[in-house]
Formats: C-alpha cells, sequence, structure tokens
C-alpha cells in the first residue's frame, strides 16, 4: 500500500505526550487535571501548547503531534494494478499504479467461517491508493522511487498518553478518542504534499 507508511493501515493507537494535555479540557469544558489518574478524563481534541509565553491563550496543536502506532491486524487482502512504460532516457522508466488492501481486525477464515468471516474483513480498515514512480534500471536491478496519494480520510483513534508518578511514567488511555487526519490538516499546496507518501526501493513491486 503505496499510499501508506509501514504498518499504518490497520488497526492504530495515537500516542501524545503528556505536556499537550495540561492546557487541555475534559469532555464536559472543565480544566483537565494532568497531574493525576483523572487524566483519563482529558479530551485530547482540545490538546494546547504548554510551552506558550505566560498570560498568553495557548494554541492548539494539530495532528502532527500526535503518532499514530499500529496494533497489527489478523487478516489482509491486497492487490496492485501498474503500468510500466519507458521514458525518454536511457535505462530510466516511469509508472502509475492503484493499490488496494483490507486489514482484518477478526480472524479471516473464508473456509469454515462462511459470510459471517467475510463480514469481519470488509469491516476492518481498508483503501484504495493510486500514485506514480519512476524506475531507474541498474544493474542491481530496478531502482523504484514511487509517490503514492493518500486518501487522507479522518477516523476516530483511541489516544495513550503518559502519566509521570513517583519517578515513573504510566500508560494512561484516554476516555475520549482523537479525531485524526494522517496529513495534519493544511491547506493548498501544503495540504496536497501532505497527501504524498514517498517509498524509495530496488526491485518491482511485484
Amino acid at each position: 500500500m503505496r499510499g501508506y507508511g509501514e504498518n499504518q493501515l490497520g488497526p492504530r493507537i495515537l500516542t501524545v505526550p503528556h505536556g499537550y494535555l495540561i492546557n487541555a479540557l475534559t469532555s464536559a469544558g472543565t480544566p483537565c487535571d494532568a497531574f493525576s489518574p483523572a487524566i483519563r478524563f482529558c479530551d485530547p481534541n482540545t490538546a494546547r501548547d504548554s510551552t506558550s509565553a505566560p498570560g498568553t491563550i495557548p494554541p492548539a496543536v494539530g495532528d502532527d503531534k500526535f503518532t499514530p502506532r499500529p496494533l497489527g491486524g489478523t487478516s489482509l487482502v491486497e492487490a496492485s494494478v501498474e503500468y510500466r512504460f519507458p521514458l525518454f532516457l536511457r535505462n530510466l522508466g516511469g509508472a502509475v499504479f492503484v493499490d488496494g488492501a483490507a486489514v482484518g481486525e477478526r480472524i479471516f477464515d473464508p473456509l469454515g467461517g462462511g459470510l459471517a468471516t467475510l463480514r469481519n474483513l470488509v469491516n476492518g480498515t481498508g483503501a484504495i491508493t493510486p500514485g506514480f514512480g519512476i524506475r531507474y534500471y541498474s544493474p542491481a536491478g530496478p531502482i523504484r522511487v514511487d509517490l503514492g496519494i493518500n486518501p487522507m480520510r479522518a477516523e476516530n483513534l483511541a489516544v495513550v498518553t503518559e502519566l509521570p508518578r513517583n519517578g515513573r511514567r504510566d500508560l494512561i488511555a484516554l476516555d475520549t478518542p482523537r479525531l485524526y487526519s494522517p496529513g495534519g490538516g493544511g491547506s493548498g499546496i501544503g495540504k496536497l504534499l501532505n497527501r504524498l507518501t514517498l517509498h524509495l526501493s530496488i526491485g518491482q513491486a511485484y
């Protein structure tokens, strides 16, 4: 799936540094208590920059401050179509492609489970990502540079943060999910560039 980074299609959670929740709010709109187990009630959609100057309103932080962590799936179906063609320079070629895949979050058993297990796969995480690239045909094999286009669909993901306590850092899952867009927002040309995923490799994709 060249429109995604490694292991980024499938079940995921988000992690966010503790500092971005110090000035956040709870889902009820009250100030967040980021220094006790009550941090679990903090709303990650109201995360703010805690390094602002005193007396100023801390600005909200974007999706780029949240790190997606893959959990892994239980099944995978994928397919690709790629058209390769020569370019005007020797040993150089181009390609356009469409990759599609679905990652299931439950056991996929097409022989024993029938339609129920197929439904588990369909209800997992799927995407179709087009793209384009160039190939340099070296003696060691084709060197590929591909740009996949990510659909950038926003999704609600669970959020985990850390709570400094008694000289250690405990992991705390927040009650409220974050509406997360992998491109981190932006506008104009920046939004377009955020949708591109670069892949470098030696050898054809298949």
